[in-house]
């Protein structure tokens, strides 16, 4: 799909994706793509033959955004250049408005809403079942809970609480913790 382009933004959510090269295939994959590693992209693709070049990155900073702008105007003619995250929101709009914007993100549906009779007892029960899960698995039970929540109240008290427990997971929060004093205020909520 992507082997008709010499240049392109591709976004998805899986950064292992298997890549097709074309010559010399070099991989920058970072958390954070930093002017040190704008630098080296730059360097490489200016080596002599041909060559496929891919940024891997959630994050790119935009000073180094700012210091591949002429390459990935003018790539070498040799030099096939791809930049891959998971967001076009954080790239430059001088970047993807030069680029095309290739998306193989998964489409995924809309998590089904957790079925759980409130009571303590189920609580507790369901508190252990979730004791050791990750963070992603902790963010969908989240989102689960999230939706059951929606069907079953009238008020959406709670709204903040999922929202600041969403966050708290993502700083590695105990993700039992977080959910537990949501369904306890849920089942309060209920009485």
């Amino acid at each position: 799909m992507i082997e008709k382009y010499q240049k392109a933004i591709i976004l998805t959510t899986d950064f292992d994706i298997s890549l097709p090269i074309f010559g010399v295939s070099y991989k920058f994959k970072f958390d954070d793509f930093l002017i040190d590693n704008a630098r080296d992209v730059i360097h490489t693709a200016y080596i002599y033959g041909d060559k496929s070049i891919f940024c891997i990155a959630k994050n790119f900073r935009v000073e180094a955004q700012n210091a591949m702008l002429k390459l990935l105007e003018e790539p070498p003619e040799d030099t096939k250049i791809f930049i891959i995250t998971n967001s076009k929101s954080g790239i430059l709009a001088t970047i993807r408005s030069r680029l095309p914007i290739i998306d193989i993100r998964e489409k995924i549906s809309p998590p089904q809403p957790l079925r759980l009779e409130l009571n303590l007892k189920n609580i507790f029960e369901f508190i252990k079942s979730i004791d050791k899960i990750s963070k992603d698995d902790a963010k969908e039970k989240l989102i689960s809970i999230f939706f059951y929540y929606i069907e079953i109240s009238d008020k959406l008290l709670l709204l903040d609480y999922f929202d600041r427990g969403y966050k708290l997971i993502e700083l590695n929060t105990k993700p039992s913790t977080i959910i537990s004093n949501i369904l306890i205020e849920m089942y309060k909520e209920r009485l």
